[in-house]
């Protein structure tokens, strides 16, 4: 599995030798909930049966019209059966027709369960006549041979029944998903996308574990970049199985092909309220920790072991921490994991510092608590630790001689490619409670679709972090400082250069966990100078806590750089409270409501019942609510989110 690791572009160092910059910070990341939109619902799902006697049926993964002809069949499943009618067919054909437009694509069949009567055949053919030599027959006889196997088909598709459907759906069961992108999932299974339907820097589930009812959980969540290429994908487990699954699976009271459903994902930091409890506190980061030692000690090589899994984290979640469980699993993790340290974890971020001439250095700050004296290190192979100041390198672990004052480090490569650098904060009692992932559903479907949990940054169960480097010729510019300031409720970004050759232009990037970036900005370049010259841009309403920035500068034939990172702490927390409480059925107001963007009332199912955007001074109106207990998410101007209880009364 790839690591989630901060991309970087190292400068060329001198006498053959490159260097790599790299900054580690101990500090809080706090847990911001942030909006997603979701891609456009252009696919969908179709199970189909050979039941009709329509002699030809064809379906699509897109839209489409014509006589017998279903369209936003994406993905879905093929029975022979419906269950309430016995058949015996002729040569019946249903077709698929992997287009979108003029792109075709590939259509993958697996075959789940196989059970035909007597006499029957199904043959699967490379085209939309069903004539010709099949590319498959398979019967009675071979059917058991088949399960759980899979078949890859580049355009269309033909599968031919010919024989007795029975009455039992379950007796054929063959899952078919279609797309122009394959790639292979966390279950060592073919998957396959539409780039049409899906966003760019997307993350969306690719696969589930098994299919058959309740399959759904765990999946396969799979990371796109840019070009919509596949990265990778890891195993996510459910936190809300009060929810659907997002998860082509009949049986479920929602239904998603694969890219539909597309998620955030956040590192959970030290403010996630994981059991949904209304609130953040230190059961939150216990029952964290216990789903981190779950992650990487269980074992999921079956679909018993995976289940047995998923429900040890429902239970760690949905039950007191002190609480007797009756999941040997669960029970495993109270025991391994009993308390946590005071505070729960020096949060490791892990980014870059860049230089041209001389050599260049990473820095190491500790100022969260004095025993983080110790790092693991690590760097891949052809790259190697030149010095350290302000500690000791013996084999792989750094000390520091003074935990109040920075460390710097100096990694050098002797050719052009690419390294990695690790940091491990290896102290036992500590987890990795800042790589695990949460995976929150985009917009249209928060509401309603169970949030899944990953390893996020693999299987490391200490808090670490990894940069790469990739090592090429020097940028033409000479940066000469810059800084980062906290104004009021803004940031104020300075720098400059004192020389540019063919430079474009800056590229200011914004990120909250020192990992994900965002462009927030940009200035032109002077292009070619020999002088300083100064640059500012003004960050507007910043997020609480943390806010990294870092600079990509940017030559006119692309070549790009980054600048040191630079952190600005904003202490300007979204204090709002709810009034009146209880509420009997009038207006209910925001103190505070000047920096509140949004809020939404939520049932304690999670179905967003109110929501309201903009200009609640007035107060927002609570009428048609039944009685109960509601939670109120209150999403602030500057990208924080809280909430808060309140009780509807008559």
């Amino acid at each position: 599995m790839r690591k989630l690791c901060t991309s970087i572009r190292a400068l060329t160092g001198v006498r053959g030798a490159v260097y790599l910059t790299l900054f580690l910070l101990f500090l809080v990341a706090p847990f911001l909930v942030q909006g997603q939109v979701c891609a456009p619902a252009t696919g969908g799902v179709r199970d189909f049966t050979f039941s009709s006697t329509t002699s030809q049926l064809t379906f699509y993964p897109g839209e489409a019209s014509g006589t017998n002809t279903y369209d936003r069949s994406t993905v879905g499943r093929i029975r022979l059966s419906d269950g309430a009618t016995d058949r015996t067919l002729s040569a019946v054909k249903r077709t698929i027709r992997p287009r979108v437009g003029v792109v075709t694509g590939k259509v993958i069949l697996t075959f789940f369960k196989l059970t035909l009567s007597t006499g029957s055949s199904l043959s699967i053919y490379r085209n939309t006549t069903g004539t010709g030599t099949p590319e498959l027959v398979i019967t009675p006889t071979n059917a058991s041979s088949l399960l759980n196997t899979e078949r890859i088909f580049s355009g269309d598709v033909t599968l031919v029944f010919t024989g007795n459907t029975g009455t039992v759906p379950e007796n054929v069961n063959i899952r078919y998903n279609t797309g122009d992108e394959t790639f292979t999932t966390c279950r060592d299974r073919t998957s396959a996308v539409w780039k049409a339907f899906i966003l760019p820097n997307s993350f969306v589930n690719v696969d589930d574990m098994e299919y058959y009812q309740q399959n759904a959980v765990p999946i396969c969540v799979g990371e796109f970049d840019s070009n919509k290429q596949f990265v990778r994908s890891e195993i996510a487990f459910c936190i809300r199985h009060d929810l659907a699954a997002a998860t082509p699976e009949p049986g479920y009271s929602k239904q998603f092909y694969f890219g539909q459903v597309s998620f955030s994902p956040t590192a959970t930091g030290n403010s996630f309220d994981i059991d949904a409890s209304g609130s953040f506190n230190n059961q939150d980061q216990l029952k964290s920790a216990r789903i981190m030692w779950l992650l990487v000690n269980s074992p999921t090589g079956s679909l018993a072991e995976r289940r047995a899994v998923q429900v040890a984290i429902w239970q760690t979640l949905e039950n007191a921490v002190t609480a007797s469980l009756t999941s040997s699993l669960a029970q495993q993790a109270q025991k391994q994991v009993p308390t946590l340290p005071n505070p729960p974890e020096p949060v490791l971020s892990l980014t870059n510092v860049t230089g041209s001439t001389v050599p260049v250095s990473a820095e190491v700050t500790f100022a969260l608590h004095s025993n983080a004296q110790t790092l693991s290190l690590a760097v891949s192979s052809g790259a190697k630790i030149l010095s350290v100041t302000n500690g000791r390198l013996a084999t792989d672990v750094l000390t520091l001689a003074d935990t109040t004052k920075d460390a710097l480090i100096t990694v050098s490569r002797s050719t052009s490619g690419k390294a990695t650098l690790t940091a491990t904060y290896n102290v036992s009692g500590y987890w990795n409670l800042s790589n695990l992932e949460i995976y929150q559903p985009c917009d249209t479907y928060r509401a309603g679709v169970q949030p899944f949990l990953g390893l996020g940054q693999g299987d490391n169960a200490r808090p670490f972090r990894a940069a790469s480097a990739e090592w090429t010729s020097a940028l033409p510019v000479t940066l000469a400082g810059f800084g980062a300031t906290a104004e009021g409720t803004a940031v104020l970004l300075n720098w400059a250069t004192s020389s540019e050759e063919n430079t474009d232009r800056f590229e200011v990037e914004h990120s909250l966990d020192g990992r994900r970036w965002q462009r927030i900005g940009t200035r032109a370049a002077v292009g070619e100078s020999k002088r300083i010259v100064r640059y500012s841009f003004r960050h507007e309403n910043p997020a609480d806590g943390p806010n990294y920035y870092r600079l990509a500068m940017i030559d006119q034939d692309l070549t790009q750089a980054y600048s040191p990172v630079r952190s600005v702490v904003i202490d300007n927390p979204l204090e709002v409270s709810l009034f009146p409480n209880p509420v009997t059925g009038g207006k209910l107001f925001v103190n505070g409501a000047a920096r509140v963007a949004s809020v939404e009332i939520v049932t304690a199912a999670g179905a967003v019942v109110r929501s309201f955007s903009g200009g609640m001074e007035g107060g927002m109106d609570t009428g048609g609510l039944s009685p109960g207990v509601y939670l109120v998410k209150i999403n602030g101007k500057e990208g924080s989110t809280v909430s808060r209880r309140i009780m509807v009364a008559r």
